[in-house]
């Protein structure tokens, strides 16, 4: 969480108090989390909802963001679960098509024998290719998760993210369509390998005031 709290320090730091533009979005997306301890796939799908605001400083965009839903199970084992998650985030351009991104994140996963807090910090990076006249653009987002602890288990050996879509916009609006993608390995424990997995479907809809 350091290396993104620094990030995101470093981003303030670095334009006018004053923001250039203020953004406001909406996101549906339809989840599905799986998890493999080595006693099978637990399958939860469902819709999660969320809500976003952000703005500009110079060539640095700020994100706060939340998100929740209920996840219903979808294998022969597991539970139900609740998910909440809190985020911030800080991209600088570094060119107008690339972007460097720092990001801090804590979720929840409730069910009804336990319940479980993440907390992520997250390095990467985003792309965007414009075309038609520059109002859609093509995103590909990727990212490193170097610090995730999880209640209960061991951290990650490997912690990734990756989001490819595209984004076109109308007027002072604009709408989006990805396909996001999360992975955690974890270290074995008892002989038995452990990986979660949580990809999702989004449709963002932004106002930009």
């Amino acid at each position: 969480m350091k290396v993104a709290a620094v990030t995101l320090g470093l981003a303030l730091a670095a334009g006018p108090v004053t923001a250039q533009r203020v953004t406001l979005a909406g996101s549906l997306s339809f989840a599905e989390h799986r998890v493999d301890a080595g006693f099978g796939i637990e399958r939860t799908a469902g819709l999660i909802g969320g809500a976003a605001l952000g703005g500009r400083v110079g060539s640095i965009d700020l994100q706060a963001h939340v998100r929740t839903g209920r996840l219903l199970l979808r294998s022969a084992t597991g539970n139900d679960l609740e998910m909440a998650e809190l985020g911030l985030a800080a991209s600088w351009w570094w060119r107008p098509w690339i972007a460097l991104r720092g990001a801090a994140l804590v979720r929840g996963y409730s069910a009804d024998v336990a319940r479980q807090r993440w907390r992520m910090a997250e390095l990467g990076a985003e792309l965007r290719v414009p075309f038609a006249g520059n109002r859609a653009r093509g995103i590909v987002r990727g990212g490193w998760r170097p610090a995730v602890t999880v209640s209960g288990l061991s951290r990650p050996n490997t912690a990734f993210v990756a989001a490819a879509g595209t984004e076109y916009d109308v007027s002072r609006f604009s709408f989006a369509v990805l396909y996001e993608l999360e992975r955690y390995d974890f270290p074995p424990q008892a002989g038995m390998k452990r990986f979660e997995q949580l990809s999702a479907l989004t449709v963002q809809g932004a106002v930009h005031p």
